[in-house]
């Protein structure tokens, strides 16, 4: 018998429900971050803090099992909604959980931002997995944009 994939929308009160989820993801391939749980726990505090936060959760057995969270940026034209982390238990993972995640995610910023046009951008690794997942959830590497990073240690 399959098991109904519940979602939940994120906030304040409910977000630290997936600190357990958001450090097992990230310690596991590919990315292997050496994270422990109170780095995972301040990244969620810092991510509700954003000024339109957006957040959504999805679980099994009220267990989460995967989450989106962004924040959306006005622009003239609307907002430009940026997806900071989206990540699906690595047991979870290749059973399409990711794909249902992102299209509540899309009908939630639909629902939010009715009456504006929205987008989403994300940054992400081109060689790991999560790059071709979001190729097959129809976004497109952009060809006018680029990311410049400085580090002031050296």
């Amino acid at each position: 018998m399959l098991n109904t994939i519940q979602y939940q929308t994120l906030n304040k009160h409910n977000i630290q429900k997936i600190n357990t989820l958001f450090y097992e993801s990230f310690i596991a391939e590919p990315w292997s971050l050496q994270w422990n749980r109170q780095i995972s726990e301040n990244l969620l505090d810092y991510f509700i803090n954003f000024p339109n936060f957006s957040g959504i959760m999805a679980t099994e057995n009220n267990t989460p099992i995967a989450a989106a969270l962004g924040s959306a940026m006005p622009i003239t034209e609307g907002y430009i909604f940026e997806l900071k982390e989206f990540f699906v238990h690595p047991k979870k993972q290749k059973f399409g959980i990711g794909t249902q995640l992102m299209d509540e995610l899309k009908e939630q910023l639909k629902k939010q931002f009715s009456d504006q046009e929205i987008k989403i951008n994300l940054m992400t690794n081109k060689n790991f997995p999560a790059a071709r997942f979001y190729a097959k959830q129809g976004f497109k590497q952009s060809d006018g944009m680029a990311l410049f990073s400085l580090n002031l240690d050296q």
